[in-house]
């Protein structure tokens, strides 16, 4: 169970809309006013980057972006996309939304992590080095060197939040993948929130094994394409923002990836239940910002628990062992 909030979550959410209506800026940038679509020249076209068909429907428009759904292996996935020049300069500059965001919430986040340690140690209770990538200002680290893990590295493109996390005295690269200064092997390589940004899945996931232990984990925290909330809400659902969440897994396509890339899954979990959005969103109101009183049931119907036990919440999280 996640802490309970001091604010109610409508003042919660009104706090992130800031930090939404910041990306939503940054975004517009990019989008052309007479189609109301991304400029042609800064996205390219893809198929489906699970399962590689090019058979997919169309679902909706949303802030520029495309969504569409794989109609092989049901992957939800932005087409057209932004080319790797345009992300890799998007996320170059800009803002440290994400580091603030935390920050303003460390004890939810930090309840979030911790329900990931534990999951993963289930599978491995001695890991004894962490690569964080897309580390942000290094809350994760921060929770797991509390936790007694010593050798905390990370990786973070936005330099700021880079400097952010070296301050604390970790090890951080501020670059990508492919420049990889690490000549260790990680027992545990995280990605909190950042899985759904990289277009192609399979390399990274590919790219990981060749710096894993023996054993070595893959933790991943994702939006959840299928949750509860995203399946009603549709596109009024955050997880969908048109340009940064290139790619929205479900439990089957997260298994599916995994194991087209030499993994297999060995823990699995959702957290955030969402209900008071849900409960906002079929009381007419503003899923995020209404009125409804935060509970632990949807309309009086469909529990926390029972809403957890079938993957139904607005994140999952994913423990991945090499094979």
């Amino acid at each position: 169970m996640l802490p309970k909030q001091d604010k109610p979550a409508c003042e919660i959410h009104k706090t992130r809309e800031l930090y939404w209506e910041r990306d939503m800026v940054s975004h517009s940038r990019f989008i052309n006013q007479t189609t109301s679509l991304f400029e042609e020249k800064y996205v390219e076209e893809r198929v489906c980057p699970v399962c590689e068909s090019n058979n997919s429907r169309f679902l909706f428009i949303k802030t520029g972006g495309i969504h569409v759904q794989c109609k092989s292996c049901e992957m939800i996935y932005l087409n057209p996309v932004f080319t790797d020049e345009s992300l890799t300069t998007f996320y170059q500059e800009n803002h440290t939304g994400q580091s603030e965001m935390v920050d303003d919430d460390l004890e939810f986040y930090s309840a979030i992590y911790s329900k990931g340690l534990d999951l993963v140690r289930k599978s491995n209770p001695t890991i004894k080095n962490i690569l964080d990538y897309g580390c942000s200002g290094g809350f994760f680290l921060d929770v797991a060197s509390n936790t007694g893990i010593d050798n905390c590295f990370g990786m973070e493109l936005n330099k700021i939040e880079a400097d952010i996390s070296k301050a604390k005295g970790y090890t951080i690269h501020n670059g990508l993948l492919q420049d990889n200064p690490f000549t260790d092997e990680f027992d545990l390589i995280t990605l909190w929130d950042v899985f759904e940004h990289i277009k192609d899945g399979k390399s990274y996931l590919n790219a990981f094994r060749e710096i894993l232990s023996d054993n070595g984990l893959v933790f991943l925290q994702v939006p959840n394409a299928m949750s509860l909330a995203a399946r009603i809400m549709q596109e009024h659902c955050n997880v969908y923002d048109g340009l940064e969440h290139v790619n929205l897994y479900s439990p089957q396509t997260l298994k599916l990836i995994a194991e087209k890339s030499g993994f297999k899954v060995v823990g699995m979990q959702t957290v955030i239940p969402e209900m008071n959005v849900l409960n906002n969103y079929l009381n007419y109101e503003n899923g995020y910002t209404g009125s409804r009183e935060a509970t632990n049931n949807l309309l009086g119907l469909i529990s926390e628990n029972d809403l957890h036990k079938h993957l139904l919440g607005y994140k999952i999280q994913v423990v991945l062992q090499k094979i």
